[in-house]
């Protein structure tokens, strides 16, 4: 994750982190007093710490990982499996008083035996009856020698996909599900990395690979970085240190200079002044993911996204009366429809003409459904051919441009089967200065049938109340309603 990212999560929810990346001694917690004993690791700087796989782990102090709601994320690297679980982080097993015998409260992280990560949280035994959250079944082998990203969320309650667990890509899980229950107990032992913490020869699982990165947190985290730059008379803008600093519209300037807590905008200073009235007609720029264009202002109160309307806006306090725009930086998104256009009395088409605004490295593409949305077309100049409508690489390649589009023309009644049809849009820009827009969809058709007279009782009825005229329709169809007071 973008470290400027991880130090706001971590000031504001953060735990514990430890980077793992010591030339020697003991485990340094990056953002508390949290202290790690190693034995037996090898460390390697950037490659994190090695683990033997036989006799290597760290010991602390205390449990670090929080009761219930919680955050752990953490990088690893493993070139083989092993016949048992590979521990990564434990705090939920240990010993109690028998031979073989171990209990469990709390977490218990690891690499099963078939190199995918599970997740155990006991409630007092390891039995599967005992497991508020038991994922031990993923079938995905990781353990193939390259650096491996792992994010595991629970909001602490039993909603549905109140648990997560990411791999690699962050922004969708691999798993998503309740836990049986909350979690309400302290947990058994204090915590170890890399290998179980009951240290029962029969059921030890130690890790064998290396780790770096550990974070450890006490809320739900968004791993995926939101910056913003500020945009007024044509210069662009970060806030820093209680100033304005002019930068170029770059996106490594984003990440590494743009606002995070845009809030501070807001807070007056010493005269009362809020910072963001030093601007002239200010636009706030959210450089957002490639997949999942969206404006992110989490816990900024004192703005309210208008995301419904054509030209999204953030207002601030009223009294104010201070306005900021919002520009969306989307890198490719899909329009669709909520229902179909449906050609009644159809007689004859003569064209569909879509009218749109782009200019620089703007891309629109446009494809159609004619089953309501079940399957996806282009049409080629001969015959129509299938898209998939979640492969946005497909359809930027074969949709149709709106040339291609309006060129249809009377072949969409070769088309068009069931008298109903329906339209989506691909847009995409390259720079926050591109323009992709859909302005308007026009029609040119020939309509057939015949009007008759609708009798009363029968077709319609209706109430007056000396004001206000009320008709009730009882039959599908068109009306034409002549009134004369």
């Amino acid at each position: 994750m973008n470290e400027r990212w991880v130090q706001y999560l971590m000031d504001k929810y953060g735990v514990a982190w430890f980077k793992c990346d010591e030339e020697s001694g003991n485990i340094i917690d990056g953002k508390g007093s949290h202290i790690g004993t190693p034995y037996n690791l090898t460390y390697q700087g950037e490659e994190g710490i090695c683990f033997n796989g036989n006799n290597s782990y760290i010991q602390f102090n205390d449990k670090v990982i929080p009761i219930g709601k919680k955050s752990i994320y953490f990088e690893f690297k493993a070139d083989s499996k092993l016949d048992r679980d590979m521990a990564i982080l434990c705090v939920g097993l240990y010993s109690d008083g028998t031979i073989n015998g171990i209990r469990g409260v709390g977490d218990y992280i690891f690499i099963n035996e078939k190199g995918c990560i599970g997740w155990i949280n006991y409630s007092g035994n390891i039995f599967a009856s005992d497991r508020r959250i038991n994922i031990n079944y993923l079938d995905i082998d990781y353990c193939d020698g390259q650096w491996h990203k792992v994010l595991l969320t629970w909001d602490g309650t039993t909603n549905g996909n109140g648990v997560k667990i990411y791999v690699d890509d962050l922004k969708t899980p691999i798993y998503s599900g309740a836990s049986l229950s909350e979690e309400t107990s302290i947990q058994a032992m204090n915590l170890v990395i890399g290998k179980t913490g009951h240290f029962n020869e029969k059921y030890t699982a130690c890790f064998k690979g290396n780790l770096r990165n550990v974070q450890i947190y006490n809320e739900v985290i968004d791993p995926i970085p939101k910056f913003y730059l500020l945009k007024a008379e044509d210069k662009y803008y970060t806030y820093l240190d209680n100033q304005f600093i002019e930068v170029e519209l770059a996106i490594e300037n984003f990440e590494n200079y743009g606002i995070i807590d845009l809030s501070t905008l807001l807070t007056p200073n010493e005269q009362g002044i809020k910072p963001i009235s030093r601007l002239k007609d200010p636009e706030i720029i959210c450089l957002t993911d490639k997949h999942n264009p969206q404006l992110y202002i989490k816990g900024f109160r004192d703005l309210r996204p208008l995301m419904e309307s054509n030209n999204p806006k953030i207002l601030i306090n009223s009294e104010v009366g201070h306005e900021i725009k919002v520009t969306y930086h989307p890198k490719a998104q899909l329009i669709l429809p909520v229902g179909d256009i449906v050609l009644r009395m159809l007689e004859r088409i003569h064209n569909f003409t879509v009218y749109t605004n782009k200019n620089h490295g703007g891309d629109i593409k446009i494809i159609f459904s004619i089953d309501s949305g079940r399957t996806w077309l282009i049409y080629n100049g001969k015959e129509t051919e299938k898209v998939d409508i979640n492969n946005l690489e497909e359809i930027e390649e074969k949709g149709l441009t709106p040339d291609e589009f309006n060129a249809i023309g009377e072949k969409w009644n070769d088309i068009i089967v069931d008298d109903k049809i329906r339209f989506a849009y691909y847009l995409e820009i390259e720079s926050i200065n591109d323009i992709a827009e859909v302005d308007r969809l026009e029609t040119e058709m020939d309509m057939h049938g015949r009007w008759r007279k609708a009798e009363h009782l029968e077709d319609y009825d209706y109430e007056y109340d000396n004001e206000h005229i009320y008709i009730t329709f009882y039959k599908n169809g068109s009306y034409k309603v002549n009134y004369q007071g």
